[in-house]
């Protein structure tokens, strides 16, 4: 029989639709580490308030409060590159354009559709991010420290 917290901690998976940090994404850079896992649980409420009675005012918040980590983490994560002299920053910036490409597309999608939200765009983001993370930013693993 499964306890209490257990059950809990299943339940907020199942509404946040396999968005959860796991140690696999770790860069062994705190505070990169700390943001990555502040965006994943961001994209994790987005996801279990998508296609919910959540008011377009309170997906609204949730999605201004995406833009503003994820504009703080990639301008953070570039100044980190260069102060590092980590290679690849004209490509970890492309791929951080395409993103916020993306999360416009999102919040106009959001917007025309009378501010409701399924559950596809949070999924598309957090497919995007987490291959952004194995794929680019892991390579930054020893780079340095912030």
């Amino acid at each position: 029989m499964m306890n209490d917290d257990r059950l809990e901690i299943a339940d907020a998976t199942d509404k946040a639709g396999g968005i959860i940090w796991t140690e696999d994404l770790r860069l062994g850079t705190p505070s990169l580490d700390c943001e990555h896992q502040a965006i994943t649980l961001i994209m994790a409420r987005l996801h279990a308030a998508a296609g919910t009675a959540v008011t377009g005012e309170a997906l609204g918040l949730i999605l201004s409060d995406l833009v503003d980590q994820l504009q703080a983490h990639c301008l953070h994560e570039e100044q980190f590159m260069r102060a590092n002299r980590c290679p690849g920053i004209a490509v970890q910036t492309a791929q951080h354009n395409q993103l916020f490409d993306l999360v416009q597309q999102i919040l106009g999608d959001f917007e025309r559709g009378g501010f409701q939200l399924d559950t596809t765009a949070p999924t598309t983001l957090w497919r995007w991010f987490r291959a952004h993370v194995v794929e680019s930013d892991l390579r930054l693993k020893g780079w340095g420290e912030w």
